[in-house]
């Protein structure tokens, strides 16, 4: 979005929170923390959407960086249509569905593929096997995966 398109969303942020200043630093801090791609019209729409929701957070450039994302991906997965979701997959899907193989250890399991969901297959091969698992067991491995995916 242009500096001008960012000051104009910046207006119609602050007709729902009226403490929002809106000033040069404001506009080139959105400007610089806002995702090039986003264009005004669907930042408009998300902002609507967000102040819609019962008691919503005050909107920050992250909010809209997310919104903005998940609607490319779920673009993607509609065009796509079965892919495991990843933006940078270098699975051919031939195997897998929706990042999951057939298990060859369990009998009508699934198992993540290890080109769609290597986190996942990495956190499962780390905790002990189902049936063997103890709830203390798990939450250090469960910690440091949510750490590794907030730092993403």
């Amino acid at each position: 979005m242009t500096p001008e398109q960012v000051h104009q969303m910046l207006m119609y942020v602050k007709a729902a929170e009226p403490y929002t200043v809106v000033d040069e630093s404001a506009v080139a801090f959105w400007s610089d923390a806002l995702l090039d791609t986003i264009p005004d019209d669907f930042a408009r729409s998300a902002i609507a959407k967000h102040y819609a929701e019962h008691a919503a957070d005050r909107l920050t450039p992250g909010h809209l960086n997310r919104y903005w994302r998940a609607h490319r991906l779920e673009k993607q997965l509609n065009a796509v249509g079965g892919s495991c979701g990843q933006s940078e997959c270098r699975c051919t899907h031939t195997h897998c569905d929706r990042g999951f193989l057939e298990s060859v250890d369990i009998p009508d399991a699934v198992t993540p593929c290890p080109q769609c969901k290597p986190l996942t297959l990495q956190f499962l091969n780390e905790i002990p096997a189902p049936g063997h698992r103890e709830p203390w067991q798990m939450g250090h491995v469960a910690e440091s995966f949510r750490r590794k995916r907030e730092m993403a």
